[in-house]
């Protein structure tokens, strides 16, 4: 085809690329010439409108114009396959060049750097030199650029002596680039010799530095050198301040992160979306929340690194509610969240179990592609299994092609949280039958499962991988999991030759073994090891001491207790609820209600433990009154009874015989929705027993258990026989072995209304506690009536 001189892009310059591509296209369909000149300058403008249809369409007509392999024609229609992220067809228009110019080189280098692919447009920088090409100025930045992106120092120090032979060395651009990569590289000397060799050392070249320092994590440098700038008169950019912001957040540097803000302010800088991001981070990560706030709402334009900077903040605190409202926001503004802030979203959804929050990111994610990144459906499946959907857990987990370990191991824990250690084992052996190996996480996994269910097969064959896997042999967690795994399950012998040979010394060990010992009975062999580890002096912990003061507690071992509580105080651990209800029962088991009343007292919380350790020692003592007392102050401390509270009680009560206080505390349960179990029965009706009262006593016991096992029976028989009473036990001592009893077929002919007789007893006596001739004899008669 003929080239004309002459040109019409004077006319497609004033259409849009859309309009001027149809004069194009018509003056082809109609077989009149196509200018050069008018495909060079439709190209540029379809390349500023990223428009890839277009683009290829022009691609198309210049071929079919015969100017395919024209370098200059198909240089822009390069860089436009870029821009709208088509590497693939970038790369099919080069190779279709037959003498690409120094520009075409450029156009395909950059277009790889452009989309990350940093390794092939080094590899193209080789081959372009091979192939006898010199690069531009343009070529050698796109070429350091790659280098930096990579950290390969190496090839960067062999372009430099490229940029050195060809005389460009002294370029600014260049100057920026050198400096740049060898920063980030990490030879700083190097860097710092062109920063002071330059001849022109402006803002860009100062920026080059401080983001360097920032980087190599040097905040205290960084920061020096962006006052040294100011000092020589160099004002810093948006990009040397976002750097300066930066350092400040590495240092800690809250105050000259503050004085940077009213800097910024004052050169009308604050309301950039870069800026505002890098004081946002600045703030968040000083922990001040309501200051990167402020920053926030104040930004005209929030980019998705804005969201995602408020909710690392939030993340970094764990201020998940701020997080989640953070998440509403942003969904009803329409944001399209990045892997970043999936990912925070994502982990505060995870704290707080917001299951609905959680689902629909899990439908954004799907809508977004990202469904099979491994990192995000990691957080995705913690979800589920946190809030217990384990099914839904399963399903994410299954989607992927190879799951993670990590997603592994959140599935499995997820399934121990919810008590299903059965089906954790099974997954666990399925993971293992793919070939996979336990890491450390999922061997205490592991541990704990087969811990919970007593599966003590399964912890002695953990026990043998662990022996042969070198890579967590030595693990310390591993070891002390697994010699806590054998004194849950009671396996004292093999806890001690775990101990012996690794744990001696170890004060997690060390607690594990003495807890194990008191929870056995063996308090002697407790406080022995106990005493063994202080003479070595070892610093003791918290879980230590709680396990000595339950081995105490076990032998009643006072004076040892006293030795520990003062060696708690005086090695300054602080004494928290768990402590001191531990020492309450504590003392309280030992006799010693004062002791233990003060450190009640001394509590800054009390719980409903510290009160019924404290109810526990009055009743074991059948002190009522203070019993009494100690239960109306724990009634103005705002804490309700529970089921071992209002088993003391009525222990106290039976102890004493308070026969109208124990049917109280049973009516109390009743208005509590305290569900009443055998502990309770058993102590009301051996009070009932004591009182002389066995028909009501015989009406309880059956209303309570139906048909009574062996232990009720034990029960009762063993009240009859302590207080003499032989109409029970003469005519039915067989009861304990299954005989047929007429007692029971005497029940069994009670009307349907009188199987809900427990309710009925508790109403009746709430009835006549209220009269005025409320007396223990009409509460005998009472009961006798209603029985």
């Amino acid at each position: 085809m003929i080239k004309p001189t002459r040109s019409i892009s004077a006319t497609s310059t004033l259409q849009s690329p859309p309009q001027s591509f149809q004069a194009l296209f018509q003056r082809c369909k109609q077989g009149k010439l196509i200018f050069e000149d008018s495909i060079a300058s439709l190209s540029r403008e379809i390349f500023a409108s990223e428009n890839l249809p277009l683009n290829r369409k022009i691609h198309s007509i210049t071929i079919g114009c015969g100017f395919g392999t024209v370098s200059y024609l198909c240089d822009p229609i390069i860089r436009a396959f870029a821009s709208c992220g088509s590497l693939i067809e970038a790369c099919l228009v080069f190779c279709s060049i037959s003498e690409p110019s120094v520009y075409t080189w450029q156009a395909i280098i950059f277009a790889h750097l452009q989309q990350e692919e940093n390794v092939l447009a080094l590899l193209l920088y080789k081959h372009m030199q091979h192939l006898g090409t010199h690069p531009n100025r343009f070529v050698f930045t796109s070429g350091l650029k790659a280098c930096t992106a990579v950290g390969d120092i190496s090839q960067g120090k062999g372009i430099h002596t490229d940029i050195i032979k060809s005389g460009l060395e002294s370029d600014q651009f260049i100057e920026c680039a050198l400096v740049d990569m060898y920063m980030k590289c990490g030879d700083i000397d190097e860097a710092m010799e062109i920063f002071y060799l330059s001849k022109t050392r402006d803002n860009v070249l100062w920026t080059a530095i401080i983001a360097g320092y920032v980087q190599q994590g040097f905040g205290d440098k960084a920061l020096r050198f962006f006052y040294n700038m100011q000092e020589v008169g160099e004002c810093p950019n948006l990009f040397t301040f976002s750097c300066a912001l930066k350092a400040c957040s590495n240092v800690g540097g809250f105050a000259q992160g503050t004085r940077l803000h009213m800097e910024i302010v004052k050169c009308g800088l604050e309301s950039d979306t870069v800026i505002g991001n890098a004081l946002i981070s600045m703030y968040t990560d000083s922990n001040h929340l309501g200051d990167a706030r402020h920053v926030f709402d104040r930004l005209p334009k929030k980019s998705i690194t804005s969201w995602g900077a408020m909710l690392a903040g939030h993340a970094q605190q764990a201020n998940d509610l701020s997080a989640l409202q953070l998440i509403e926001d942003m969904q009803a503004a329409s944001i399209r969240p990045n892997r970043a802030v999936f990912l925070y979203s994502m982990k505060a959804c995870s704290s707080m179990s917001a299951i609905m929050e959680g689902m629909h990111l899990h439908d954004q994610v799907l809508r977004s592609s990202l469904d099979s990144e491994t990192g995000i459906v990691n957080v995705i499946v913690d979800i589920y299994s946190k809030c217990g959907c384990l099914r839904e857990a399963h399903q994410v987990h299954n989607s992927l092609s190879k799951p993670s370990v990590v997603s592994w191991g959140t599935l499995v824990y997820g399934y121990i949280q919810s008590g299903r250690c059965c089906i954790a084992l099974e997954l666990l052996k399925t993971y293992q039958r793919e070939a996979f190996l336990l890491d450390k996480v999922l061997y205490l996994c592991s541990m704990k499962a087969a811990r919970s269910i007593g599966e003590i097969k399964c912890i002695k064959m953990l026990h043998v991988q662990v022996i042969h896997d070198e890579l967590v042999s030595g693990e310390e967690t591993v070891t002390n999991a697994l010699l806590d795994a054998y004194v849950k399950c009671g396996d004292m012998d093999n806890a001690h030759q775990i101990f012996e040979h690794r744990g001696r010394g170890n004060l997690i060990s060390c607690s594990s073994m003495i807890g194990g010992y008191a929870e056995l009975g063996h308090g002697v062999k407790a406080l022995k090891l106990y005493n063994d580890m202080r003479a070595k002096g070892v610093k003791v912990d918290k879980a230590f001491c709680l396990s000595v003061i339950k081995a105490c507690s076990a032998l009643g071992a006072l004076d040892q207790a006293k030795e520990i509580h003062d060696h708690l105080i005086q090695s300054g651990i602080d004494v928290d609820t768990e402590i001191g209800n531990s020492l309450v029962h504590m003392y309280a088991k030992c006799g010693v209600l004062l002791e233990a009343g003060i450190v009640l007292d001394r509590l800054p919380i009390k719980d409903e433990f510290s009160w019924c350790a404290m109810i526990a020692g009055y009743a074991s003592s059948g002190d009522s009154s203070h019993m009494k007392q100690c239960l109306a102050d724990m009634h103005l401390h705002g804490v309700k009874p529970n089921d071992a509270i209002y088993c003391s009680l009525l222990s106290a009560c039976s102890h004493v015989g308070a026969v109208i206080e124990g049917i109280q505390f049973l009516d109390a349960m009743r208005e509590h929705r305290v569900q009443p179990n055998i502990e309770h029965f058993t102590s009301i009706i051996d009070l009932l027993c004591r009182a002389g009262l066995i028909d009501e006593a015989k009406k309880l016991f059956f209303a309570a258990y139906g048909l009574p096992g062996s232990i009720e029976w034990t029960s009762v028989l063993s009240a009859c026989r302590s207080y003499g009473i032989m109409c029970i036990s003469s005519s039915h001592k067989d009861h304990g072995s299954n005989a047929s009893c007429s007692l029971y077929n005497d029940f069994c002919t009670y009307s349907e209304q009188e199987t809900n007789y427990l309710g009925n007893f508790i109403h009746q006596i709430h009835t006549l506690k209220d009269s005025p001739k409320y007396t223990k004899e009409s509460c005998y008669r009472g009961l006798s009536v209603l029985m």
